[in-house]
């Protein structure tokens, strides 16, 4: 089963970036990925969902 194409299209620019990342940083429950100029480009934060 196939995605839409935006979605594939997503997809696959998320991959290529983690490809070019330089370093990675965790700072509590965050994750930051920082690429060439040194900016954090992708935040991620944790996220506690109760059941």
């Amino acid at each position: 089963m196939a995605c839409q194409p935006v979605a594939m299209q997503q997809e696959a620019w998320y991959l290529k970036s983690l490809q070019t990342a330089m370093r990675y940083e965790v700072s509590g429950d965050t994750l930051r990925i920082y690429f060439d100029n040194g900016t954090p480009f992708l935040t991620f934060v944790k996220k506690v969902i109760s059941t």
